[in-house]
């Protein structure tokens, strides 16, 4: 199944609150900091749906850093039920080529060093481990920060 991917929109707002919810509990993001990231990178908010589909099974959210070409993902989140079905895959091919070619050079992104199947997914699309940081978000909240360089 190739899911579909495209920009988000403020009709997937609730979905998007709930795959957050599902995939990331009390640390999920907010409805309203998803509407305004919307808003604010409408290209770097995207959804993945099932071919036919009407709800997203996915997404993933970037944002350009204050550092001259240089982004972040911010989140990236598969419904349980959808994962090991080429969703993440999808997401970041898209928003790596949209990051690509708003002229971003460095992506950044943090994912829980537990998360082996997420770090193998940002690995073969060319992101390697730059540190750990065993309190990212707080204690015991490690992550591992990993970024993909675009040569120049």
């Amino acid at each position: 199944m190739k899911p579909v991917v495209e920009r988000a929109g403020p009709a997937d707002l609730a979905a998007l609150c709930e795959l957050e919810h599902a995939v990331f509990g009390a640390e999920s993001y907010p409805g309203f900091f998803l509407r305004q990231a919307m808003a604010l990178w409408p290209d770097w908010v995207l959804v993945a749906r099932p071919a036919g589909g009407a709800e997203p099974v996915g997404y993933m959210l970037a944002a350009k850093s204050a550092r001259e070409g240089e982004g972040w993902i911010l989140s990236a989140a598969t419904h349980p039920a959808w994962r090991g079905r080429g969703i993440g895959q999808a997401l970041l091919q898209q928003l790596l080529a949209t990051l690509d070619a708003a002229g971003l050079t460095e992506i950044r992104l943090t994912v829980h060093p537990a998360n082996t199947v997420a770090v193998r997914l940002y690995e073969r699309a060319g992101f390697v481990r730059e540190a750990r940081d065993g309190a990212y978000f707080g204690p015991d909240q490690p992550r591992l920060i990993m970024v993909r360089r675009k040569p120049v």
